[in-house]
């Protein structure tokens, strides 16, 4: 799997939006801007399609910030040490992370997701996969502006740093200054909501 930058910005936010993964190092370039946003698209799946797309919508989050940490230099080996006794679907992740060869977290989670998608739900169409796939930018979107409200950061800093004009990601990173959720949990939120899933339902 080989991603290129397509025009990622280079702007770096604040070292402390991976604090709740116990990384202490720069946090992930930030897109150039936020892509067309989707509407809720869970008639279009199987209930089993589903679960195996919300698997995937996890593992992309971590894919997300395991590939931070791998730009940042963080070794292999220190790598693994700091998922030591995760579940094997994360530690795989991780070994793809450092097979691949990519310059944007926020590409390579996306694309990893549809990799997934395609193995783990069987969905092979890049038009059904649209939606979804954008929604993971949302994930990632949420993840990063959570971790920067956890730390402390102002919610101006990150809505400059990202620079996007989505009416629905600004509304993600006024959600993660407003809730009390871990960053995991506002993520995995915002997944939902993007792709219209009421968990549990």
């Amino acid at each position: 799997m080989s991603i290129g930058l397509s025009g990622m910005a280079r702007s770096f936010l604040v070292a402390t939006v991976l604090a709740l993964a116990g990384c202490a190092s720069a946090p992930p370039s930030a897109p150039a801007e936020a892509p067309e946003e989707p509407a809720p698209a869970t008639a279009g799946f199987t209930p089993a399609e589903l679960v195996g797309l919300q698997r995937c919508s996890n593992l992309a989050g971590e894919a997300f910030l395991m590939a931070t940490f791998k730009l940042q230099g963080l070794p292999l080996e220190q790598a693994r040490d700091r998922h030591a006794g995760r579940s094997t679907d994360t530690l795989s992740a991780l070994e793809s992370v450092y097979r691949s060869t990519f310059g944007s977290p926020w590409e390579f989670s996306k694309e990893y997701f549809r990799t997934c998608a395609q193995r783990s739900a069987g969905i092979d169409s890049m038009t059904r996969l649209q939606t979804p796939t954008l929604c993971i930018w949302n994930l990632d979107v949420a993840l990063v502006a959570r971790n920067q409200a956890q730390a402390g950061q102002p919610i101006e800093s990150v809505r400059r740093q990202l620079g996007f004009s989505s009416s629905e990601s600004e509304e993600i990173v006024a959600g993660a200054y407003r809730t009390q959720r871990p960053a995991r949990d506002y993520a995995a939120d915002t997944w939902n909501r993007c792709l219209g899933i009421t968990p549990g339902g």
